[in-house]
């Protein structure tokens, strides 16, 4: 059977859920605006560019994820304000 908590531990877990949740969209929003990074390679490719162009003026952060089956994927991280589906 489910513990029984006080509304003031209730309150207290409900206000460390918020610090923590605001604490993922500052660093999301940070590294959004100010990772630049450095280039390691350059590729030619309209249809990668259109949609990395588009996530970015949406807010989200674009990262390339990599395998050991050769594919490369271009991972679009949700941005903080915009709520998932």
């Amino acid at each position: 059977m489910a513990k029984s908590i006080s509304q003031r531990e209730a309150h207290s877990l409900r206000k460390q859920v918020q610090v923590l949740a605001d604490q993922i969209k500052r660093q999301r929003s940070t590294w959004n605006q100010q990772y630049t990074g450095v280039e390691i390679y350059r590729f030619d490719d309209r249809n990668s560019a259109d949609l990395i162009r588009v996530a970015r003026k949406l807010g989200h952060s674009v990262v390339v994820v990599g395998d050991d089956s050769e594919i490369v994927r271009l991972v679009a991280l949700p941005h903080p304000a915009v709520k998932v589906i």
